[in-house]
């Protein structure tokens, strides 16, 4: 113990720093739902307990709480401290880490030098949970109240008067305390078929059932001896004038099997679990024996007490996928149309011919579709779907924070519907893959594309059946869909335009309104040849602005970004329509870009396709129904509808009857009968055939 203006001196000589700014937290997700329970010999009373065995996925920090994210937190709601969220004995004691300066009303709080990333200790149950509270209504700044610490998951009426615990397992924003069972999965579990032990749970938080080896520390607290197997215990961590100390959160180089550091040792978690008339704390502290950081031990203390050797950690739910959007398709029809004999820049010709009928999306993919992307998939970006030059590049859009685990993204002002660009073809690959895997928490890996490493793709399985698939244009179906128009529906002679425009001239370079829209739209403009300034710079515009179309109705075929496809070039693949940054050669049809598949390019964006329902003829779709009435062969409309339960049989049995609503729609055959195929195409859902 040393008097309160020894330590004030000591912050002085010793760069004291004081707390400002946001708190983020480190996060991993706990998965395995639904796992069946640790059985262990309570230690305090000898009973047999089952802990650990949660039936959702659920987040925990990967570390203990420190005294920087806790002082970012006095700092913003305790000038005036009623609750006791500063203990006095920080003043005092040199393993804590906060000195107070000020009046009531205007209190700060300072940290002393090499505390910023110790686990914070001398907080009570209330105190963690006040601190929940405040992470859960978004870190405002004021008095301590309903709208700061005082409601959200815990609402206090008092000091120390809980009246209510509201979590919400739905709900993302929300943070909390964990409960015993998710503290001890976090720990100690790992399935024995992920290579856990035989009851898929260790007897140590380290991913071992041996003792581990005994922390030492640095001179300012880190861990010197690093391990697999290392811990803060049996007072090994010395440094600034105590044996027996803190150490620097996650520095012991082991973490449970879900990645959570300081489980073990370093300071004991409080969690929500009632016991007694207190509160639960688990995990053993840099003080203790073996014993008592072993899955066994557990100890609980009143709501209000706190301890030198006593912090926390925070869960929260796994936060919900961004719902999925909706691609804007256009079918692509004229089946084995001929091939354009246009000369590629490269020499190539006879690009454009297609034996299917397909899809492309009738804009480039967004910033904000590709945002969506990142955070659904990338709060860890193993694959580097996330390019920093989308943040640092005017022309990028999208904006990422957060740290690894738990990394969120933004669209700039401005720029949610311009292209994505800063993407490679294996950066789209995926994201076609989750697409066609359904959006959310889909995975990447799998799906048009089998990826077996970062930059290697195993196989392409496309099934031109498969509606829900989604993938990269080949370069016949891009050249198709960007320039054909058969000269019998009002196209060039030889059935396909030189640029995407519908024209063989070159278009009218775009210029940008303030905020990035094209500000001469047209049916003859591009964004290309640098003309299109806005915020500063030559860049991108939003996507449809120009005002015009291909035959199918795709926009910006032209100009915007260059568009990934499909085809492969030797080792590159393929790109093509050109860009905001080039001339009318790169967009003419013979412009054929190729770069290596890892580019990440400033021009660089996607395109997506994918199958389309053929059309039966009129009539077709009849046989599939079989005849009721009268053996003619043909299944009516009426006979459709009889054939849900939806109408007749005729009252009496009367023959005839059924069928009889075809009389009403007309006939688009010689027959006198209109089909259900039939009744279809008259709607415009189907046809007409090839």
């Amino acid at each position: 113990m040393r008097p309160n203006r020894v330590a004030a001196l000591l912050c002085m000589l010793t760069a004291c720093l004081p707390v400002v700014g946001q708190v983020d937290i480190d996060w991993v997700t706990v998965g395995n739902a639904g796992n069946a329970p640790d059985t262990v010999t309570d230690f305090i009373t000898g009973t047999q307990m089952q802990h650990g065995s949660v039936a959702y996925e659920y987040r925990i920090s990967t570390t203990e709480i420190t005294y920087g994210q806790y002082g970012e937190f006095l700092n913003a709601v305790a000038a005036s401290d009623p609750n006791g969220l500063w203990d006095p004995i920080n003043a005092t004691n040199d393993r804590t880490g906060f000195l107070r300066f000020g009046t009531d009303g205007n209190y700060t709080y300072q940290l002393r030098a090499n505390y910023a990333n110790k686990p914070v200790n001398h907080v009570s149950w209330n105190d963690a949970a006040r601190f929940c509270n405040w992470l859960t209504n978004g870190q405002p700044t004021g008095p301590q109240d309903a709208s700061t610490t005082e409601s959200g998951v815990y609402v206090f009426s008092g000091t120390n008067t809980l009246t209510a615990i509201n979590r919400d397992l739905n709900n993302g924003d929300q943070v909390f305390l964990p409960t015993e069972d998710e503290w001890h999965k976090a720990a100690y579990h790992h399935p024995a078929a992920q290579g856990g032990p035989s009851d898929s749970y260790w007897l140590y938080a380290t991913q071992s059932n041996s003792a581990p080896t005994v922390a030492t520390t640095t001179s300012s607290g880190s861990v010197s001896n690093p391990g697999l197997n290392v811990a803060n215990y049996l007072s090994g961590a010395t440094w600034g004038f105590e044996v027996g100390h803190l150490s620097s959160v996650g520095t012991a180089g082991s973490a449970s099997f879900y990645g959570c550091a300081d489980m073990n040792g370093n300071v004991e978690e409080w969690t929500e679990t009632v016991i007694g008339t207190g509160r639960v704390y688990r995990g053993g502290t840099w003080s203790d024996d073996s014993l008592q950081l072993r899955s066994l031990f557990r100890n609980g203390w009143i709501r209000s007490s706190d301890f030198i050797d006593l912090g926390f950690r925070v869960a929260s739910p796994v936060p919900p996928p961004p719902a999925p959007f909706d691609i804007d398709w256009v079918t692509v029809t004229n089946v084995n149309n001929v091939p354009d004999t246009e000369v590629m820049s490269d020499g190539t010709t006879g690009y454009g011919s297609v034996a299917y009928r397909y899809r492309v999306s009738q804009t480039e993919v967004t910033n904000a579709q590709y945002a969506d992307f990142l955070n659904a998939v990338a709060r860890t970006d193993p694959t580097g779907l996330y390019n920093p030059d989308m943040a640092t590049d005017s022309r990028g859009g999208i904006i990422r924070t957060g740290v690894d685990g738990e990394f969120a993204y933004e669209v700039k002002p401005n720029m949610a519907g311009k292209p994505v660009n800063f993407v490679s073809a294996y950066d789209a690959a995926r994201f076609c893959n989750w697409i066609t895997n359904g959006q959310g928490f889909a995975d990447t890996e799998s799906g048009v594309y089998s990826f077996d490493g970062p930059t290697s793709i195993a196989a392409i399985t496309r099934d031109l059946t498969n509606l829900d698939q989604v993938f990269l244009p080949t370069d016949d179906e891009w050249y198709k869909a960007a320039f054909h128009q058969p000269a019998a529906d009002g196209g060039d002679a030889d059935d396909y335009w030189q640029y995407a425009t519908k024209n063989n001239a070159s278009p009218t370079p775009a210029t940008a309104t303030p905020l990035g829209d094209v500000a001469n739209p047209g049916p003859d403009i591009a964004n290309y040849g640098q003309a299109a300034v806005w915020s500063g710079d030559v860049t991108v515009t939003t996507v449809g602005s120009a005002g015009n179309s291909t035959y199918y109705g795709a926009f910006d075929m032209n100009g915007n970004v260059w568009e990934w496809t499909e085809t492969e070039d030797d080792a590159d693949r393929i790109l093509r329509g050109g860009s905001w940054l080039d001339s009318p050669n790169a967009l003419r049809s013979r412009g054929r870009g190729r770069s290596a598949p890892t580019s990440e390019n400033f021009a660089f964006g996607i395109r997506l396709a994918s199958p389309a329902l053929s059309p039966p003829c009129p009539g077709d779709i009849a046989d599939d129904f079989g005849t009721l009435n009268g053996g003619d062969g043909m299944v009516s409309f009426g006979d459709f509808l009889a054939l849900l339960g939806l109408i007749g049989p005729c009252p009496g049995g009367t023959p005839g009857c059924i069928g009889d609503i075809a009389d009403d729609f007309g006939s688009l055959g010689s027959d006198g009968m209109v089909s259900f195929g039939d009744f279809l195409a008259l709607l415009g859902l189907i046809g007409p055939c090839p």
